[in-house]
């Protein structure tokens, strides 16, 4: 959770876990200087302000699946999906942002690599109804060959023979 001036009040020890952060040197800093700046993304910067510029609330108010990517020097590169709302609480009546982070680096992998998948899975079934195509091809025309070679009543009396099951 952000003030109105973007110090942090409060955070999940989700988070604090995951950046590698102490609770006590991360609340009432200013986002954009916690770990020594990791923070300070252009993205993120345009996102918040989009809820709260410089004079008061937006009416919009809220920000929903925003994706952010940066590489932080903790963790690496990561894919953030950033949710964000204002006025959820009210402390010493200034108005609040609750803001949301998920880390979907890893989903995100895992959805670019099923996209692969797929496209694999396709190339292979185009190669697959090809050599079906040629392979029929190929029988159907040694059974024309073969038809031209056996006399006219023989082949009547193949067609007319009925097959036996």
């Amino acid at each position: 959770m952000l003030d109105q001036d973007l110090r942090v009040v409060a955070a999940s020890r989700a988070f604090y876990r995951t950046f590698k952060v102490d609770p006590g040197a991360t609340e009432g800093q200013l986002l954009y200087e916690l770990g020594n700046g990791e923070w300070d993304i252009p993205k993120l910067r345009s996102l918040l302000e989009k809820i709260l510029p410089e004079h008061g609330l937006t009416a919009a108010g809220e920000i929903e699946a925003y994706e952010v990517e940066h590489d932080f020097p903790d963790i690496g590169q990561r894919i953030m999906l950033l949710n964000a709302r204002q006025g959820v609480l009210r402390v010493d009546s200034r108005m609040n942002i609750l803001l949301g982070i998920e880390d979907v680096t890893e989903k995100r992998a895992l959805e670019r690599e099923k996209d692969d998948l797929l496209r694999q899975k396709d190339v292979l079934l185009d190669e697959l109804r090809h050599r079906v195509a040629n392979s029929l091809q190929i029988i159907a025309s040694i059974i024309m060959m073969k038809a031209k070679t056996v006399d006219r009543k023989r082949r009547v009396a193949i067609c007319e023979t009925p097959i036996k099951g």
